[in-house]
């Protein structure tokens, strides 16, 4: 195909098949394949903010990071001159926010199998979507019903020890030895260890439990909530939790 007619879609299969892709980023591929199809020379930002319109800023530039990333493979491959300029939508800070009882059990019944115990752990030890995903076997003592974050693995540099509750240990007795190092693993004839929560699978969730927009750190949020609602003492909380000394943020 000559350079000069190169279009979008051509730049979006290119992309594709440059890495394996997350199950989002098909979503967000399938959605752009739908839009009209112009030669990545007539690609503008004026073009992205009209066929992109009624999307959230959030989901605006989920959308826009593949479209320009798609444009400067192309720009790569001497498709085009130079890659357009696109310019991202200002996203509101997002707050924080914290799940009843009630809420969180609605989330829980929503939730596929592959991603409940991930977020059962989460929500019962407070930790972050980096340190579950990535615990390990040797990090966790069933017998004392407790879990332990290296330094390196820590926000803050500090070993933290994670006390483990009744459900906490479930999750892990049900999840140890799928792997031999990981204790949170994915697929039905090979685990393999994730690289990042399945967020297609978690935006549906979030949605048929009426909570749309609650975000995996929000689990984090919640467990800190819980823990106050409870009596524990801020400094207590604090060490738990990894964070400095400071209200919960």
């Amino acid at each position: 195909t000559p350079t000069s007619s190169r279009t979008l879609h051509d730049a979006l299969v290119l992309w594709l098949d440059e890495r394996e892709r997350s199950p989002q980023e098909h979503s967000i591929l399938g959605r752009l394949n739908s839009l009209p199809n112009p030669p990545l020379s007539e690609l503008t930002g004026a073009w992205c903010r009209e066929q992109l319109a009624g999307l959230s800023p959030a989901n605006y530039n989920r959308h826009l990071a593949v479209i320009r990333a798609a444009a400067n493979l192309a720009a790569d491959h001497g498709w085009i001159g130079a890659a357009p300029k696109l310019e991202k939508r200002r996203e509101p800070k997002s707050r924080e926010r914290y799940l009843t009882r009630a809420e969180w059990q609605r989330l829980r019944d929503e939730l596929p199998e592959h991603l409940r115990d991930l977020a059962e752990f989460a929500v019962s030890t407070g930790r972050r979507q980096a340190n579950v995903l990535r615990l390990e076997g040797s990090q966790v003592d069933l017998a004392r019903k407790v879990a332990w974050i290296y330094p390196h693995q820590a926000k803050g540099g500090t070993a933290i020890t994670v006390p483990l509750s009744a459900d906490a240990v479930a999750v892990v007795r049900r999840q140890l030895g799928r792997h031999p190092e990981r204790v949170f693993t994915w697929g039905r004839k090979k685990r393999k260890p994730y690289a990042s929560t399945p967020k297609t699978a978690w935006l549906e969730a979030t949605d048929r439990a009426g909570l749309a927009g609650l975000r995996w750190h929000d689990l984090r949020h919640t467990w800190g909530s819980w823990h106050v609602q409870a009596g524990t003492p801020l400094p207590v909380l604090q060490k738990l939790g990894g964070w400095a000394p400071r209200p919960i943020g």
